[in-house]
């Protein structure tokens, strides 16, 4: 992978790190999105603002498969709803986030017009709702039946479909 790129965020069993290496900044709902202030929002703002960042997301399933999203274009429009601008995909997993393009990131206690986060009970760009999760909940061994309406686990729709739910998943930002 060509660049130097910072994670954003993995989820390896039930464990949730966020921003690693990037100490003080907003930590899109991995747990504690809504407890956090002004400080922390502005700081991930300031980090994807202003610039195209190349953002790649790995993923892996349960029969040890790895794949790969990239997309040329990542950027944050603006500091109070975080409105997501993506673009350029390539890569081996099927584009399952640019139909989240110019949507804002809604929590269960922001919600978006469909009320995608709080069926979800987690944060993420949703556009009635979405193809891409990688917020939601650790489901083991891949095939799972959601505890709501909605599909709640780590999928990527194009690969594994809304009942699969991943593995491992990482989100990284490279300026390159």
């Amino acid at each position: 992978m060509p660049g130097q790129f910072s994670w954003l965020h993995r989820k390896i069993t039930k464990i949730i790190t966020c921003f690693q290496g990037l100490p003080h900044l907003f930590i899109l709902d991995c747990g504690a999105a809504r407890k956090l202030g002004g400080y922390q929002k502005s700081g991930v703002y300031k980090l994807w603002m202003n610039t195209t960042k190349t953002y790649f997301k790995g993923l892996k399933d349960w029969a040890g498969i790895n794949k790969n999203a990239r997309y040329n274009y990542f950027k944050l429009m603006d500091s109070t709803h975080f409105r997501l601008s993506i673009g350029g995909y390539s890569g081996d997993t099927g584009d399952s986030m640019s139909q989240n393009n110019n949507m804002v990131f809604a929590t269960p206690d922001k919600l978006d017009t469909h009320r995608c986060a709080a069926g979800y009970q987690g944060g993420w760009w949703f556009n009635y709702c979405t193809y891409a999760f990688l917020n939601g909940k650790y489901y083991y061994g891949g095939p799972y039946q959601p505890s709501g309406q909605f599909y709640d686990g780590i999928y990527w729709y194009s690969w594994g479909g809304y009942g699969y739910s991943m593995k491992f998943a990482q989100m990284m930002l490279s300026s390159s």
